[in-house]
């Protein structure tokens, strides 16, 4: 079976966009990998990519952050957390988990709310309490790892686009009646490797239909198909 390369010149947060971005296509569309591949592999892709990635970012942190703006000027820590964040004091800052990708999970329940007793299926710690230090950097954390998520989902959105309207230039779509029975379907596309279906059917009037993409100029196969409802 074929795979989806990711090419080494994309470091590891572009290469999440572009995991996000398969992970997209390939759930609205039974597609073979080589189509996306050769896509991947395309200068065009390539030059699309790096132009949108840079757009992305920089609207991205073009948006109003007032904490983070706070955060970049701060000069005493507690004035800022009774000022902005005095709940975080009272939530217990034991860590529960540290993952290899640097995420830290931490327990955050309140301490009236906080309990210990291990007869019950509440975590069993004391309350931990968070200096100022602890609360900023922990803060901190989550404005980097909002961004961070921001851009990734933006970014693979915006490709996911970029490839669907690919798609109305280079093919042809039909509709077929949906049945459980799709075998002689099914047999064409294994032949047409360039050729594909959505995997979600399309709804028209009660009607259920399998929307089916076919290159350019290809012969169609001997199947019922219509360009429209």
């Amino acid at each position: 079976m074929n795979k989806i390369r990711v090419k080494d010149r994309y470091d590891y947060n572009q290469q999440q966009v572009l995991k996000r971005l398969i992970y997209s296509i390939q759930h609205k569309y039974d597609i073979n990998p080589i189509i996306i591949n050769n896509w991947f592999e395309s200068k065009e892709f390539q030059d699309t990519f790096d132009s949108k990635n840079r757009e992305v970012y920089i609207n991205i942190m073009k948006q109003d952050n007032p904490i983070l703006d706070k955060l970049l000027e701060i000069s005493h820590a507690d004035s800022f957390i009774q000022e902005y964040i005095p709940w975080e004091s009272e939530k217990c800052g034991q860590i529960l988990e540290e993952f290899s990708n640097g995420y830290i999970k931490y327990c955050n329940k309140h301490k009236y709310l906080h309990q210990t007793n291990k007869y019950t299926n509440e975590i069993d710690h004391c309350f931990v309490n968070k200096n100022e230090q602890d609360i900023i950097e922990e803060q901190i954390f989550k404005l980097r790892l909002n961004l961070y998520i921001d851009y990734t989902r933006k970014l693979a959105e915006v490709m996911s686009t970029i490839f669907d309207d690919k798609l109305k230039s280079e093919y042809n779509t039909y509709y077929m009646l949906y049945s459980e029975n799709n075998d002689k379907l099914i047999k064409w596309l294994k032949k047409k490797s360039l050729n594909f279906r959505e995997k979600r059917p399309t709804y028209h009037e009660s009607t259920v239909y399998i929307k089916i993409y076919i290159t350019n100029g290809s012969k169609l196969p001997d199947l019922e198909l219509s360009k429209k409802f």
